[in-house]
């Protein structure tokens, strides 16, 4: 994954991140933002409702162990946290939270409160998702007055994150293709579900000894819809005998694509096998 895929499906978790005890999301549905470090006072004069969580990818630096993978990088990301309170004189309440209309939703919650939900939402990202994410360090918190006379809050939090130079998707694994009696029997196993994206499997099968290159070389059959399923097991019926190749391929569109598309293709697995 590039840093791009990462910096979404990053948003994606902290999106789907709710309080601990309860269903209330944490932050509001246009309150996780990918924009440039800086811009956070900007960003809620946008009226956008607060908490907010700003995702910033900083600089990095070409395979800094080994310095051997040309399209192998260390990249710095910075998420800055924002609380808005009005609750105190000195500007406590932004940082450790009061005036809450209950224990699980977000108005009066406090910097620390949003901190816990960002830390589980990095875990999630790297155990769920596979990606080598750690935490490098944080800034000096602030204490601010907006123009509505609120106290404002901001920490930032620095990340380092293991990534490639190429958007990569990738495919099925454990593939397994058998012909038999006019049909093509087929097994696999989807990747790990990413963030961010809905995907779903499409095989293509044509006669011959070349397996499909792409999904319009040849038939398609869609076998699963946007869905996750884990293990695939089914058979391409009827097919007269002879020699008969077959390719799937996953593909990806991201959540917020209406109609979903195809929009990235993963390389293809492929088999050819003879039917009697």
């Amino acid at each position: 994954m590039n840093v791009w895929q990462i910096c979404q499906a990053l948003k994606s978790i902290l999106q789907d991140q709710i309080w601990v005890g309860g269903t209330a999301p944490v932050f509001d549905a246009d309150s996780v933002r990918v924009i440039p470090q800086g811009d956070e006072i900007e960003a809620l004069n946008e009226n956008i409702i607060p908490p907010l969580c700003i995702i910033s990818p900083l600089g990095g630096e070409l395979d800094p162990q080994h310095r051997e993978e040309p399209t192998y990088v260390m990249r710095n990301i910075d998420i800055t946290l924002v609380a808005v309170n009005t609750g105190d004189r000195v500007g406590e309440a932004p940082v450790m939270g009061a005036n809450s209309a209950d224990a699980i939703t977000s108005p009066g919650r406090g910097l620390l409160e949003l901190e816990d939900r960002l830390f589980d939402a990095i875990s999630k990202l790297n155990i769920q998702q596979g990606i080598v994410i750690q935490f490098a360090g944080m800034g000096i918190g602030q204490v601010r007055r907006d123009q509505a006379d609120n106290f404002v809050a901001i920490q930032d939090y620095t990340f380092q994150v293991w990534c490639s130079t190429i958007n990569e998707y990738p495919g099925i694994s454990e593939a397994g293709f058998i012909g038999h009696s006019g049909a093509i029997n087929y097994r696999w196993r989807y990747p790990a579900v990413l963030s961010g994206v809905t995907r779903r499997a499409i095989l293509v099968y044509k006669s011959g000894a070349v397996p499909p290159t792409s999904i319009s070389d040849g038939t398609q059959v869609i076998l699963s819809g946007w869905a996750s399923f884990a293990l695939v097991n089914g058979e391409v019926t009827p097919l007269a005998p002879g020699t008969w190749s077959v390719s799937v391929f996953v593909t990806y569109s991201l959540l917020n694509e209406s109609p979903q598309t195809d929009r990235f293709i993963s390389p293809k697995v492929s088999g050819t096998v003879i039917v009697s």
